[in-house]
């Protein structure tokens, strides 16, 4: 009969063998940073930090009419160089992360479609597509908010709830 430390060695080496080498790894997350330099990842991501972030200060303006617009503009840039200098640690995490989600397979193909002229028109087109989306998607959610809240606040109701909003 094996002894148990014989088991275990065995099967350390069984999943060792399974498990994605430190090249394979490397070789996926190179992959990952070029299919995000092909779609220009930093770029769209500053995009919607610049069109999300105006939003925020509003809200935040309007919440507390207290603070000078001045205030609020000096916090806004302040915000900007953080963001700037911290967008390239949250695309090394998200390369680790379609590193490890994505086969070389599918990196290659990603690879091929961005880097092709085609992928490259699409990519031109993302900003407005991404404006566009944004901007339905406000309307949207402004026309079915209060139908969901309705109807949350008839399924509590009728459950003997009478909740306050």
């Amino acid at each position: 009969m094996p002894r148990p430390l014989n088991l275990a060695v065995i099967s350390a080496l069984i999943l060792c063998s399974v498990v994605v080498s430190p090249v394979q790894a490397e070789d996926r997350t190179s992959k990952a940073r070029e299919v995000f330099q092909l779609t220009g990842a930093a770029r769209m991501a500053t995009q919607m930090f610049d069109t999300i972030w105006p939003q925020l200060l509003g809200c935040l303006a309007g919440r507390n009419p207290h603070i000078p617009r001045e205030v609020i503009a000096s916090v806004s840039s302040a915000t900007k160089v953080e963001f700037d200098a911290n967008l390239p640690t949250y695309l090394t995490q998200m390369e680790i992360v379609y590193a490890s989600m994505l086969t070389d397979e599918e990196l290659d193909a990603m690879i091929a479609f961005y880097g092709s002229d085609i992928g490259r028109r699409v990519m031109d087109k993302m900003p407005a597509l991404m404006a566009q989306s944004t901007a339905l998607g406000q309307v949207w959610a402004i026309q079915v908010t209060p139908k969901i809240v309705n109807r949350v606040l008839e399924a509590l109701r009728a459950k003997g709830y009478e909740p306050k909003i």
